[in-house]
């Protein structure tokens, strides 16, 4: 719970990495979390449209799959849509 008090973004995976690293520093390492490669809020950043976004290729079965498929329903038939979102 203390990751709710800092300013880093609330994801379990950054909560995580923290703990791990707080642990690391707190045994007398010096691990740095480093959230470069976090990923971002990729649609609303981007300024993307919802043609870019269900054109945009993502990790299979993962949330922004469902994202690309919800995005993909304004502009596909969704009978021809992904098996997975059946």
């Amino acid at each position: 719970m203390a990751g709710d008090c800092t300013d880093q973004p609330q994801f379990v995976y950054v909560a995580a990495a923290g703990g791990s690293r707080a642990g690391i520093n707190i045994a007398g390492g010096d691990a740095m979390l480093d959230l470069r490669a976090m990923p971002a809020v990729m649609a609303m950043r981007a300024n993307m449209t919802v043609q870019e976004l269900a054109e945009e290729l993502f990790p299979y079965l993962t949330m922004v799959e469902g994202l690309k498929l919800c995005a993909q329903t304004f502009i596909k038939d969704v009978t021809q849509l992904s098996c997975c979102a059946g």
